[in-house]
């Protein structure tokens, strides 16, 4: 006799046997259903389930690119605790120009930070050189006079770099198309004398083409008294910027720099344009604050959603297992990690697991407003299951009471 060959596998049914869809017990034969579940047919089953899932995230995608804004509360909600969340928002309307401020907003205060270094660098270097007893200067003291002169260098070019990606990242958002005004109000805190072309031909000169080095000087006047800076050769900037043709803005650069009547104090250039900077940035700020950027601002809020769903999430796992404890943990014990100290003296003025309490601490923890009104019962309940007293919090709070009991008796004595 011819042994028959088992029939063949049916591994769309499979699939279903695996998701619930059909019963092993009735939908298929006895060999088919005992049959081993091999690795081949596991990695075929979670290749069917990636693929389903890639197209359902992918669909998704597309309808929020396509809805308008704001997003309904529907489709955002079956968003917003998808694991790949974040992915699918980046069809929404609003996340290009919300990207772009991320960016443009790193950069300001990437900025901020060198223009403070190179500054504050500045400020310590004269600090060391008026003094009293100034031995800087003096020959054992070469080798630390050379480091802060390289100090100096590295701020200058850091700097001078920073103002440069943030002129750049600036222009990545296209204010000028977004923001009535902006050209104009761009003109007016940065002027026409040449200061803001300057400091931007500063980082391509001593990026690209050549290093102007920044020389420290001691003034002493009897209207002023004693100062010590770091400045620029005004011959050497001079030079430097006729032997480039190709410098953007030459011409406004060049009158600038010749516009002084000695060499460049850094501290006084930089100074200046930090003034302008700031004043100028500080209003575009606020504009890209404006409601009116409707697509911008409703991405904020789906990305506030998910940060709120996420919260709620984490803390009703974290109450729910807690209170199926037979002893919870104590809260009081743990106020510290969440609140600073002020925060939590106005905690432990309140009543003890008093209402008022619970509700202030759900106050100062909540930063993303995502309590609701089942998380806050569940707190409430784990604070009643606490000590009603502060002497029944056990060793801990003994620990830290006889700390404050010895070091007020330090202090008297």
């Amino acid at each position: 006799m011819v042994p028959q060959s088992a029939p063949p596998r049916d591994y769309e049914r499979d699939d279903d046997l695996l998701t619930g869809k059909i019963a092993s017990d009735t939908s298929l034969d006895q060999n088919h259903a005992m049959a081993p579940f091999g690795e081949d047919r596991w990695l075929s089953f979670l290749r069917a389930q990636n693929e389903r899932q890639t197209l359902a995230r992918e669909a998704l995608r597309v309808e929020v690119a396509s809805s308008a804004v704001p997003l309904p509360h529907e489709l955002l909600q079956r968003v917003v605790l998808q694991s790949d969340a974040p992915s699918i928002l980046r069809g929404h309307p609003g996340f290009d120009l919300w990207e772009r401020c991320q960016s443009y907003f790193t950069s300001l205060d990437v900025f901020n930070l060198c223009l403070d270094d190179l500054l504050g660098a500045i400020h310590g270097f004269e600090g060391r050189a008026v003094a009293d007893k100034p031995d800087l200067f003096e020959r054992q003291r070469e080798s630390e006079l050379r480091m802060i002169q390289q100090r100096i260098q590295k701020e200058l070019f850091a700097s001078a770099n920073a103002a440069a990606s943030l002129v750049d990242h600036c222009r990545r958002i296209d204010p000028a198309t977004i923001i009535a005004g902006y050209d104009a109000r761009r003109r007016t805190e940065f002027g026409s004398d040449g200061l803001h072309e300057f400091v931007i031909n500063l980082r391509v000169l001593l990026h690209h083409l050549r290093i102007v080095d920044a020389g420290w000087n001691l003034t002493n006047s009897v209207r002023d008294g004693q100062s010590a800076t770091f400045k620029l050769s005004k011959e050497n900037l001079l030079r430097a910027i006729d032997d480039f043709s190709g410098l953007a803005s030459r011409a406004s650069t060049w009158a600038f720099v010749n516009s002084h009547d000695k060499d460049l104090d850094l501290v006084d250039v930089f100074r200046a344009y930090r003034d302008r900077a700031s004043r100028f940035h500080g209003w575009l700020r606020q504009e890209l604050s404006s409601p009116e950027l409707v697509a911008l601002r409703d991405y904020e809020r789906c990305l506030s959603e998910r940060a709120k769903a996420l919260s709620r999430v984490w803390w009703a796992a974290m109450l729910g297992n807690f209170l199926n404890w037979p002893a919870p943990p104590n809260p009081h014990h743990h106020l510290h990690r969440y609140l600073t100290r002020y925060e939590l003296a106005q905690v432990r003025r309140l009543p003890r697991n008093s209402q008022e309490q619970v509700d202030l601490v759900i106050r100062l923890v909540d930063d993303k407003h995502a309590a609701t009104d089942d998380l806050r019962r569940s707190v409430k309940i784990l604070f009643d299951r606490s000590p009603r007293y502060r002497w029944q919090d056990g060793p801990q709070w003994l620990y830290r009471r006889s700390r404050a009991w010895i070091r007020a008796r330090q202090r008297r004595r």
